[in-house]
């Protein structure tokens, strides 16, 4: 039996501040990357001193005091682990010749920002034949060329082409504002579950799982910030507010798309009614304003950067290559590489099918549930993945027990099958 100090330091926040410490640990052991062990040798002290702060504090028995040192606590390990060495890597950059400091998907978006200053596509085109399709294998480019993102993701390199001082156009200092500045948002939305909202905003913004890609790249942590304030909007009955978030998140990245067809599904009005059609012509005419400019201007970039090379089809190896087993899969058998990748796509979308077949998505929480197994799936299959991709599934799972907790009245399908039951014993 646990004691009940015992209870209090499992529950609280000490073990994700063990699991912070021992990251950093196995970052500076294994990783090959000189940026990350940077990162990781003052991260480890930051979360070892967080543990054993926040093993002291279950021993205070205010916890009003307890919950504001908490407060306290996170802010401070949040400055350590991902201010202090994000500023760090960013002066070394700015004053240094080397890249070593930063990893190449900072400045694949800030040379599309630049393009897009210019008057230019961010997509660059490889050379064509007269007369070639669009949908012909195009010549190979240098793995770095590829803008393999959405239209909107280059205005976060658009300061580069700028005259501020370097230190000062660095597009992780952008992706920082925005991500965290939409989970911060999120969270004071939902702040009535205040004990809630602290756990989580340890999880999506001062674990590893948040302060590592950030300070060594960044690029994915507006997207997640975008999508999980779209899906507060949401639960505060705010559809339209909520499609215009959903519409910026998916014009950035395609990994917001699932979570964007989930939480339409669910859009509703104050007063509990659906509202679906008119969130769905928000969103898309919010995702089409970016989205279709930028294919009209060059579709053949697009299709390229976009499209093919991610998965592998551009001519150009992917440096996206963790060990996952649709890379593996691809890697074995590299003369069939497009039929594995049709029958990758085919049991993705019939693994979606099953999930939601058997777990149908009614409520907020079910689509984050939904959406982060999905993006799990996707990130195990693709034939180009990098192991950090698990931010989404980890941030969507963790967002969807905030919103369970912030709103038990919240119709999950628990809620569905219980009403069912009663439904059916009044009818009979």
């Amino acid at each position: 039996m646990l004691t009940e100090r015992s209870k209090e330091l499992v529950k609280g926040d000490a073990p994700l501040y063990l699991f912070g410490a021992v990251f950093a640990l196995l970052t500076i052991i294994i990783s090959g990357f000189s940026d990350y062990r940077l990162w990781a040798t003052v991260a480890i002290w930051v979360y070892g001193i967080g543990f054993i702060f926040a093993v002291g504090l279950t021993f205070l028995r205010n916890r009003s005091l307890r919950f504001h040192l908490r407060v306290a606590l996170a802010i401070f390990i949040f400055i350590g682990a991902l201010i202090v060495p994000l500023t760090t890597e960013v002066v070394h950059r700015a004053h240094g010749t080397s890249q070593s400091y930063v990893q190449p998907e900072v400045w694949v978006v800030e040379n599309a920002g630049k393009r897009v200053i210019n008057g230019k596509s961010p997509y660059v085109s490889p050379p064509r034949k007269n007369g070639q399709s669009l949908l012909s294998t195009p010549a190979p480019l240098p793995v770095y060329s590829y803008f393999d993102y959405l239209p909107l993701m280059s205005i976060f390199g658009t300061l580069r082409s700028t005259d501020e001082p370097k230190a000062l156009t660095d597009a992780r200092i952008p992706f920082s504002i925005v991500g965290i500045g939409a989970i911060v948002l999120s969270l004071f939305l939902l702040r009535k579950n205040k004990e809630a909202c602290l756990k989580v905003g340890i999880v999506t913004a001062v674990l590893p799982t948040a302060a590592l890609p950030l300070v060594t790249g960044g690029d994915d942590l507006p997207v997640i910030g975008i999508m999980l304030l779209a899906a507060t909007l949401m639960m505060r009955k705010k559809p339209v507010l909520g499609a215009v978030a959903l519409g910026l998140a998916c014009g950035l990245k395609f990994t917001a798309w699932p979570l964007a067809a989930m939480l339409i599904l669910v859009a509703k009005r104050k007063d509990g009614r659906s509202y679906k059609m008119p969130t769905l012509v928000v969103f898309l005419g919010v995702l089409f304003s970016s989205l279709v400019p930028a294919i009209l201007d060059n579709p053949f970039g697009f299709i390229t950067d976009a499209i093919r090379f991610p998965l592998g089809l551009a001519g150009t190896k992917s440096p996206a290559q963790s060990p996952m087993p649709g890379h593996l899969l691809i890697d074995t058998f590299p003369n069939w590489h497009f039929e594995i990748i049709l029958g990758l796509i085919a049991l993705s979308l019939l693994l979606a099918v099953l999930w939601i077949k058997f777990f149908p998505i009614v409520s907020i929480e079910r689509a984050l549930l939904g959406s982060g197994v999905l993006m799990l799936i996707a990130t195990v299959l693709a034939p180009s993945t990098r192991v950090g991709y698990i931010v989404y599934p980890v941030e969507c799972f963790a967002w969807a027990w905030l919103v369970w907790k912030s709103d038990p009245d919240n119709f999950s399908s628990i809620d569905k099958l219980h009403v069912d039951e009663e439904f059916l014993l009044t009818k009979t």
